[in-house]
């Protein structure tokens, strides 16, 4: 029986409803008349403008000198309340070794190296003291899923390759994969920041081990064996991709295109992944039935069970042509085990020491597969931030005002002011470093 993956997409925001009610009213406004065929060009033309746009270095801008901060958020990741956490961690460090440091997050490079890409745009902006080349860059690619750390030369000594390696393995890489981007980044500086002060500070270092397993890398097959565990820890957060607010506008028809702007390509979505599935042999439209437990492997059985995926049997009318649809489930709190590959893994968090003024503090995330053939089980440690008092703001100059770790995202260029000095010194590298990919 041939198995085939496919994605799966949401009904966001009510869209559904919206398209049917243009198909079936028709919207006029500012003197245009909207069909169901127009309204899908539309959403289709804007999909398709907003495909992820490759950035050269000589793109992006010196985040310092156009929002006060160290963060150039191109790919849209972060939120004014980790932007400020992390702004705040690269202004202890350079207020304490006057070594700086910048944080870039792009959508795609577009099959470019990233380390010619970093050491590029580290040489362009010049992180880090003249001379000194005490700067430190991060580079993330979140639709290629490749990270960098460029290392001045005169920090290579303290931030070496392998160091900066293990930072992106150790502590971003995990929280990327669980869709926790701040998380990561954040974590990463802070590791990164310890070594550039010399590695003198009682925060223990992130680590990784192992248990019940010789190998992070093994087979992804899938043994048979009963007797399903109930799930009895706490499903780890998942990501929730921040919005963007849009400006405002009068008459219908303004008021039509702000709502087709707000979905961007999410209506082509929508229309691609609710319409029937083509037989591949003669492409008549196929029906979908739960597939029973009996078509599904142990593995399969234990995932639909802890709610990570859906299994649909497709089955062709006019030839017989039948096999079984994948759908992961993307807020289950199930993650993929790192070992068999199957969505059966839980996260559990214990805190080991607490954060305080001076000092991040320290978690264990344990990762477990549930999986009986598997039972992986992967623990590692992360530094948290350090706590910061009420008045932590007044660092940071301009129009900051603190919110929640769920606030909205603003863009790079937004109403964020993290209040760092206004430039950078004009800092080399030699192309030390560190790659990595999640």
């Amino acid at each position: 029986m041939r198995v085939e993956r496919r994605k799966s997409c949401r009904n966001i925001g009510g869209i559904s409803n919206y398209i049917h009610f243009v198909s079936t009213k028709g919207v006029s406004g500012a003197g245009c008349a909207f069909t169901m065929k127009t309204a899908l060009l539309l959403f289709a033309s804007l999909g398709f403008g907003l495909v992820a746009r490759a950035e050269s270095p000589d793109s992006i801008p010196n985040p310092r000198q156009t929002n006060r901060s160290s963060i150039y958020d191109g790919a849209r990741v972060l939120n004014d309340s980790e932007k400020h956490r992390i702004d705040d961690a690269i202004n202890t460090l350079e207020n304490k070794t006057k070594a700086q440091m910048m944080v870039v997050t792009v959508q795609t490079l577009d099959g470019e190296s990233i380390e010619d890409w970093s050491n590029a745009l580290f040489r362009r902006i010049g992180i880090g003291r003249k001379g000194k080349d005490d700067g430190v860059l991060f580079v993330f690619a979140i639709k290629d899923r490749k990270s960098r750390v460029e290392v001045g030369l005169g920090l290579e000594d303290r931030l070496t390759d392998a160091r900066a390696t293990a930072i992106l393995r150790e502590q971003v890489n995990p929280a990327f994969r669980r869709g926790a981007f701040g998380e990561g980044i954040l974590d990463g500086v802070q590791v990164a920041a310890n070594y550039v002060e010399g590695g003198t500070r009682p925060t223990p270092r992130p680590t990784v081990a192992t248990s019940n397993s010789s190998s992070n890398s093994g087979s992804r097959g899938n043994s048979n064996s009963g007797g399903f565990p109930s799930s009895g820890s706490s499903p780890s957060t998942s990501y929730s991709p921040p919005s963007n607010s849009g400006g405002g506008g009068g008459g219908g028809g303004i008021l039509l295109l702000l709502g087709v702007l707000v979905a961007g390509g999410v209506g082509t979505a929508v229309y691609m992944g609710t319409r029937p599935r083509r037989c591949p042999r003669c492409k008549a439209a196929m029906t979908e039935t739960a597939a029973p437990d009996s078509d599904l492997t142990d593995a399969e059985q234990l995932e639909r069970h802890m709610g990570s995926r859906s299994f649909q049997r497709c089955t062709c009318p006019k030839c017989g042509y039948s096999d079984i649809e994948k759908k992961d489930s993307m807020f289950s709190g199930v993650d993929r085990c790192s070992r068999c590959g199957n969505r059966t893994a839980r996260t559990q968090t214990r805190t080991l020491s607490d954060a305080t003024y001076d000092y991040g503090g320290v978690e264990e995330i344990t990762e477990i597969c549930e999986y009986p053939p598997c039972r992986h089980v992967e623990r590692r440690t992360r530094t948290t931030p350090r706590r910061t008092p009420s008045s932590a703001a007044g660092g940071f100059a301009g129009g900051f005002s603190s919110s929640s770790d769920n606030s909205s995202s603003s863009s790079s260029g937004g109403s964020y002011d993290g209040g760092s000095s206004s430039s950078y010194g004009g800092g080399d590298s030699g192309g030390g470093g560190g790659s990595s990919s999640w």
